[in-house]
């Protein structure tokens, strides 16, 4: 009983957390955590950019955590954001209790994620990161994501680079990836998602993915498939013969603009890519050993009506100049 009493004062703590924030501060937390609303749907909902939603849903958690906090008599200074962040359920130390109030419970439950872990890659790395319930998720170099575990579902946002996962099947929680305005769901499957500029790419190695676009417009794809989705283009369904093959040290371009090759390149470059706006159209149609990209990019000439050089520019930021890598077209 004295259990009861305890948790449900925490309890309380947190709806009296909630209920001090601003209406639409706890509108956002609310969708976000019960109904697993995109930040791209929110913002739409509410009339705000991404990064307000953002700022609104950890504004939100930060208060629900001070609440706990203070409930444990807790003094020492939170966990930073970046990095693992401790899940919020532990500090609460209730797992399996009930506490008087099933929905409340219930509501907790899908506020709260389990697990969490917010990854980031550098220039040139690639990261393997195990998941709790047997998934997998690898990082493309230059990449960002979070991952977010719950009761009821397996969320992941992508907001820089290239995923691929490998996700072990369970019925009960779907596997959900956010990239800009697109979400991918799926039960259990091997599928790759990109962000491409304001693309965003969503390519299958096994089973079958659920990918909704900002419209609305649901499609579905199976193994080596892939799908683009770029504002203003029509979405078509292609077919693949290698999924994520940065994972093997390959990258695969079908006619893609030189300007967007040398951006993905990138990622991988410790030297900066410049190409000029007379040469950003031109089609690449290749495949490139990541480990001998600088080679292949002096070699261009050779395929396409472009000359590489290297410049010597002035740094942005810090003492001493750079060299770029410049690609122009030829006259």
């Amino acid at each position: 009983m004295a259990d009861t009493h305890s948790y449900r004062q925490a309890l309380a703590g947190v709806e009296g957390a909630l209920a001090q924030l601003p209406a639409r501060c706890r509108d956002i937390f609310l969708a976000d955590r019960i109904e697993g609303a995109s930040h791209a749907e929110l913002a739409e909902r509410h009339g705000v950019s991404v990064k307000t939603v953002e700022r609104e849903v950890m504004r939100a958690m930060d208060s629900v955590e001070a609440s706990l906090r203070r409930w444990r008599g807790d003094t020492a200074a939170p966990a930073p954001r970046t990095g693992r962040r401790r899940a919020l359920s532990t500090l609460l130390g209730m797992a399996g209790l009930g506490v008087g109030s099933p929905a409340l419970w219930l509501a907790w439950r899908q506020w709260m994620p389990q697990y969490q872990v917010r990854l980031a890659t550098a220039t040139g790395r690639l990261l393997n990161q195990p998941l709790p319930d047997g998934s997998s998720l690898t990082l493309d170099a230059a990449s960002r994501a979070e991952v977010d575990f719950y009761a009821t579902r397996r969320q992941v946002r992508l907001l820089a680079g290239s995923a691929f996962f490998a996700v072990a099947r369970d019925t009960e929680r779907p596997f959900v990836v956010q990239a800009a305005d697109v979400q991918v769901t799926v039960l259990g499957t091997r599928f790759e998602v990109a962000l491409e500029d304001d693309a965003v790419l969503v390519a299958v190695d096994a089973g079958r993915v659920q990918v909704r676009d900002g419209s609305g417009a649901r499609h579905e794809l199976g193994a080596g498939q892939m799908l683009r989705l770029a504002p203003g283009q029509t979405a078509a369904v292609q077919t693949v013969a290698a999924v994520a093959a940065w994972r093997e040290g390959w990258l695969d371009f079908q006619n893609t603009p030189l300007a967007e090759v040398a951006r993905r390149l990138e990622r991988y470059s410790l030297q900066p890519l410049r190409v000029e706006p007379d040469a950003a159209a031109l089609p690449v149609l290749g495949r490139v050993r990541i480990a001998a990209a600088q080679g292949w990019l002096r070699m261009l000439p050779r395929t396409l009506p472009v000359s590489v050089q290297e410049e010597v520019q002035e740094k942005e930021q810090g003492p001493g100049t750079g060299r770029t890598l410049v690609i122009r077209r030829r006259s």
